[in-house]
């Protein structure tokens, strides 16, 4: 079962990713093709950064920030991740999470990834080396980076994907022709786990309102998700993508089990288009 911290949960709808298991094959694969992504709208020194909403009538709490950076190195690029709850919502519940990963900078494979969350009272520090070519990851866990246990080995089936370099593996796809109802599957692998994904293309809505940021083209996605502790079954989530070559998420809002959560773009810099 899929477990989300907060900001993860949040690094998961960014990145328009439900969790799901997929055995669909609605979706033309020579758009979107996990094992060798096709033209990469990003660049050196792109970084991202969106508020956080967290929703509970009447109330309306904005709960933190989480940014996002690409730095080129050599043949890798360096993924980043910084989440933050606002001061004012720390007395509700304080978060201050880190996520990195390296992946190689034409196949956007990852190598080796970084968690380091705190949240509340829990702390927790994670290491993952990917060995893709021989279907495996070695996963080490503490509390924090100086008592790591010794790792776990485990077998990947396909061409996965961790949770931060999948928000650039999928911008990757080819979006522009899908029709309404197509899937976009993909593979992730999170908390020892492989996870085979979809989510599903609702049109486009021309005129969508960005708060603090005006009205942009975007193409709407929806994901579907585990009900559990965190999601509803039927959750309607919905991610609003930017309709041109960059392929941004720009707003992402999911009911979850009480309350709802929302991420809005609040600024884009070093944009390649």
């Amino acid at each position: 079962m899929l477990k989300l911290s907060f900001f993860s949960m949040i690094f998961l709808l960014t990145a328009a990713i439900p969790a799901t298991e997929y055995v669909g094959d609605s979706f033309d694969e020579s758009k979107f093709n996990q094992c060798a992504p096709s033209e990469q709208p990003f660049k050196h020194g792109e970084e991202l950064t969106y508020v956080l909403y967290y929703s509970l009538p009447p109330l309306k709490l904005s709960a933190g920030e989480v940014t996002f950076r690409l730095e080129e190195e050599g043949d890798s690029y360096r993924l980043t991740a910084k989440g933050k709850t606002y001061s004012g919502y720390e007395w509700f519940f304080k978060v201050d999470d880190y996520y990195e990963t390296e992946v190689d900078k034409l196949t956007l494979l990852p190598r080796h990834s970084i968690r380091d969350i705190s949240e509340g009272d829990y702390n927790m520090y994670e290491e993952v080396d990917f060995d893709i070519d021989n279907k495996k990851v070695n996963v080490q866990r503490g509390t924090n980076h100086f008592d790591l246990d010794n790792g776990e080995d485990f077998e990947i089936e396909n061409c996965v994907s961790d949770v931060l370099s999948l928000l650039y593996v999928l911008r990757t796809a080819n979006v522009d022709n899908m029709k309404v109802g197509e899937e976009v599957p993909m593979s992730l692998f999170i908390d020892k786990e492989e996870f085979n994904l979809k989510m599903t293309y609702k049109g486009k809505n021309s005129n969508k309102k960005i708060p603090g940021m005006g009205r942009y083209k975007t193409k709407v996605f929806e994901p579907e998700v585990v009900k559990g502790t965190v999601f509803k079954g039927d959750s309607g989530m919905k991610v609003w993508v930017s309709d041109d070559a960059n392929r941004i998420p720009m707003m992402i809002k999911a009911p979850v089990s009480v309350g709802s959560i929302k991420a809005v773009i609040k600024s884009y810099k070093n944009l390649k288009y």
